[in-house]
């Protein structure tokens, strides 16, 4: 174990000329709620996302610069089209973009330099984007492992500020991000993608939560042929190998646990039926949240989703969302690009917007 530790900290220390190491088990660290598996690398704290969307962000105070620490190990046989991407933001400045390499396999990236000192700085890291075939669930290659961030000898880390709610969000490529920039044609090319601007991350913008989203390009409810099995099967997990639950439980439990799945299934008798064995395992492990049905912005499985919201008639924190009005600036036929979608499946920026709004509104109608 000594050897272990003193490799790890010979490779942080191996870093650019960064003086202090903010961990990531630091208080003043937050990491997106449910999103990111508590592990170590190197024998040190890191924290491992597996889905894209998931978010870290702090304050810095008395320092010029800041840094981001990855640890890229899994990254090293991958090709550049494979890696994923991040975006970064401080101080509310435009994101800026960066796909993961593999150089001294722990590294840090410059975030910012020549910063005031006397002012405090946020900083903002999202998980932008990330190849599906390469093992997003059983293995480790596409994810995202952080280790803390970097500042001069003086710097500090403040909290951030942190709305009041907490949420989840389940759901295919739709809530993965997959073509919100540009038409999505393969998983070869990223640069469609971004977790950041999809409905649940604005929605959870209106109504004041901390997220954790989970959306995988083809996952369903029953659709076994995609990198991530159904979503009975791994809701409750941060990927095969480890639970998220405490005692059969979310903690802290979320206020909201939304799910926009359907698209992806084609055993169209089923649906219903997988929608309310998984409604039934989530009310058990979260009590008190809310439970929220989405139909997806094109009305695929209408009919079966309201069958299962029918099946919980008594549980009033069980509730049924359509956004009806937006299917057919959706959904085109023959499909072709439209400012609410590129590919007649997959919401543009604009679209994703479209949709969490019209989410929002009947949310908070259903809650009052």
């Amino acid at each position: 174990m000594k050897k272990i530790l003193l490799l790890g900290a010979l490779i942080l220390l191996s870093a650019p000329s960064f003086a202090k190491i903010i961990p990531c088990d630091d208080e003043n660290v937050y990491f997106a709620p449910y999103a990111w598996k508590p592990t170590k690398t190197y024998g040190t704290p890191t924290r491992e996302a597996t889905f894209p969307g998931a978010y870290v962000k702090t304050v810095v105070k008395n320092t010029s610069e800041v840094g981001l620490i990855i640890d890229g190990t899994t990254q090293k046989d991958m090709v550049d089209i494979g890696r994923p991407r991040i975006e970064y933001s401080v101080d509310g400045l435009a994101f800026k973009e960066f796909i993961l390499t593999t150089e001294g396999n722990v590294y840090t990236l410059p975030l910012a330099e020549n910063l005031d000192r006397s002012k405090p700085h946020t900083v903002l890291v999202y998980f932008r984007s990330a190849h599906l075939g390469c093992n997003r669930w059983a293995g480790h290659e596409s994810h995202l492992f952080i280790k803390g961030f970097e500042v001069d000898a003086r710097g500090v880390a403040e909290k951030p500020e942190i709305k009041p709610g907490l949420a989840m969000g389940f759901g295919d490529s739709i809530t993965e991000g997959v073509g919100v920039d540009e038409l999505f044609t393969t998983w070869d090319d990223l640069k469609p993608n971004n977790a950041r601007v999809t409905w649940f991350a604005m929605l959870c913008e209106m109504i004041g939560c901390e997220y954790g989203q989970f959306g995988s390009g083809g996952q369903g409810m029953i659709n076994e042929h995609m990198a991530v099995p159904p979503l009975p099967l791994t809701w409750d997990k941060y990927d095969a190998e480890t639970s998220r639950l405490v005692d059969g439980k979310l903690v802290p439990q979320p206020d909201y646990i939304m799910c926009a799945m359907g698209t992806n299934d084609d055993r169209i008798e089923k649906e219903a039926e997988a929608y309310i064995g998984w409604i039934k395992a989530v009310r058990k492990a979260a009590p008190k949240s809310y439970i929220v049905i989405v139909v997806p912005p094109s009305g695929v499985q209408r009919d079966n989703l309201q069958k299962a919201a029918a099946a919980f008639k008594k549980d009033k924190k069980v509730l049924y969302i359509d956004t009806v009005n937006l299917n057919e600036m959706i959904t085109v036929r023959p499909p072709e690009p439209t400012g609410m979608a590129y590919d007649a499946v997959h919401p543009t920026e604009y679209g994703q917007g479209m949709f969490a709004g019209c989410v929002a509104v009947q949310l908070l109608k259903l809650i009052k």
